[in-house]
């Protein structure tokens, strides 16, 4: 709790709230200049506004600024907790979409990166199971073994690789596994 503009912003950048409930007329200012400092210096945290103030045009300059949401005094306070806890469960949801999104970008992003570079490396990349069996195998193979890479697909490492190759790819996958044992 704090009794004033000045209390909170104090009490604020002590300790990252998760929710703030803000009253927009303070004894030393408006509560929507506390609105816009606290979700600058944490955007997550969930701001409610609460105001005596019938101007519809308020509430919606502070859901423009992020505030979750406001209701006008008086008010049920199991209301207010209610609110409190919903709000905060759509922030959260909304941070987790915005990772995912994010995530995915980037996985496309590097996705992309190897796709370029296995379709135009000259020697033949390829990916294998626990079995050696080819489960990705880069187009370059057509030209060094004759195959298509969907022909390739499945084929054992000695079928996918020349003769050379195929060797150096047995010998490091056995001692790959020798380490690991």
């Amino acid at each position: 709790i704090a009794h004033d503009g000045r209390q909170a912003l104090e009490r604020f950048s002590q300790t990252p709230y998760d929710v703030a409930v803000l009253d927009y007329h303070l004894p030393d200012g408006k509560g929507d200049v506390l609105l816009r400092q606290f979700r600058s210096q944490n955007p997550g945290c969930v701001c409610v506004m609460i105001t005596t103030d019938p101007d519809p045009g308020l509430a919606l300059a502070w859901m423009k600024a992020g505030a979750a949401a406001y209701l006008r005094k008086p008010f049920d306070p199991e209301y207010l907790i209610e609110l409190c806890g919903r709000a905060r469960r759509e922030r959260g949801l909304l941070r987790i979409e915005d990772l995912l999104e994010e995530k995915t970008r980037r996985l496309r992003a590097s996705e992309e990166k190897y796709r370029i570079v296995a379709e135009n490396a000259r020697d033949v990349i390829w990916i294998r199971d626990l079995d050696l069996n080819a489960v990705f195998v880069s187009p370059s193979v057509e030209k060094v073994r004759g195959y298509t890479p969907e022909e390739a697909l499945g084929q054992s490492v000695e079928e996918v690789l020349t003769p050379a190759s195929a060797k150096i790819a047995i010998d490091t996958y056995s001692r790959m596994l020798e380490a690991v044992q």
